[in-house]
């Protein structure tokens, strides 16, 4: 793929990502749009990483900074919208914590308004632009995504994964799914991949992957609630039951994961 149209996609994610900033500062769809920026944002890393673009010089690299400190005030947010849904399906009445999530996801709206009022999308796009390669071949796609599948095989092959091995395992899989779509070349071309065979089981497996990450954000959020001491009891009942059922229904979902991965370790070894 040649330069001109490498441009033309960088364009495009930036426009998504700055019409995701304008219905962000609007109020207009928050949750969506913060999912959509997120969605942007991840699209835009997997191709700097496939185009090996590097945050070098001053101005490029304060841009890179400031783009990764919107991306991460957008997943605390949308962390935190998630957990919310979550406390949802706890509580018939009010409750004075969710009360206080909610005070949270509006504090961090605020705070994610103000960082993208200071951002500017246009000197992002130009510095990603300037630095560009002259084309990116084919040969280079596939040596990117076969790198990323040893990424994967490597930690399935380890005795049992972790949570951040599993968030690794997500991240290289979306890059890989990403960049396809970007050269418009179906995934089924590279299975399999950690054990899913088709497009079917591949988008099934990054679901389950997602679930987990919501799992394990949600019982970060649940035991620093409890260590702050700030629930009453009715709150601390709720939330400890709803621990307990969040951990036994992650286990079930990491063991599910590896069950169907055995056959890919197997071919390892």
């Amino acid at each position: 793929m040649k330069r001109k149209k490498l441009e033309k996609y960088v364009k495009k994610l930036m426009r998504r990502i700055r019409k995701a900033a304008e219905a962000i500062a609007r109020a207009d769809g928050i949750e969506e749009a913060v999912h959509q920026l997120r969605v942007s944002f991840k699209k835009l890393r997997a191709f700097v990483r496939l185009a090996k673009i590097r945050p070098e010089g001053s101005k490029r690299s304060a841009q890179f900074s400031r783009l990764k400190q919107v991306y991460r005030l957008a997943g605390r947010l949308r962390d935190q919208q998630l957990y919310l849904h979550q406390l949802d399906g706890l509580y018939k009445g009010r409750s004075v914590y969710r009360d206080a999530v909610q005070t949270r996801i509006d504090r961090l709206h605020m705070q994610l308004q103000a960082v993208l009022k200071r951002f500017s999308f246009a000197l992002m796009a130009r510095s990603v632009i300037k630095a560009l390669p002259r084309r990116i071949t084919r040969k280079r796609l596939n040596a990117f995504i076969e790198d990323k599948q040893l990424t994967v095989e490597h930690i399935l092959a380890s005795s049992y994964p972790s949570s951040p091995s599993l968030h690794a395992i997500r991240k290289a899989l979306k890059d890989i799914l990403y960049n396809l779509s970007l050269f418009h070349k179906p995934v089924n071309a590279y299975l399999p991949i950690a054990g899913a065979t088709d497009p079917g089981s591949f988008k099934h497996l990054l679901k389950q992957l997602g679930r987990h990450q919501d799992y394990v954000e949600g019982q970060a959020l649940l035991q620093a609630a409890h260590h702050q001491g700030a629930l009453d009891m009715a709150d601390h009942i709720a939330l400890s039951v709803a621990g307990r059922q969040w951990e036994r229904e992650d286990r079930m979902l990491i063991a599910s994961l590896w069950r169907e991965n055995e056959g890919s370790r197997g071919n390892m070894d």
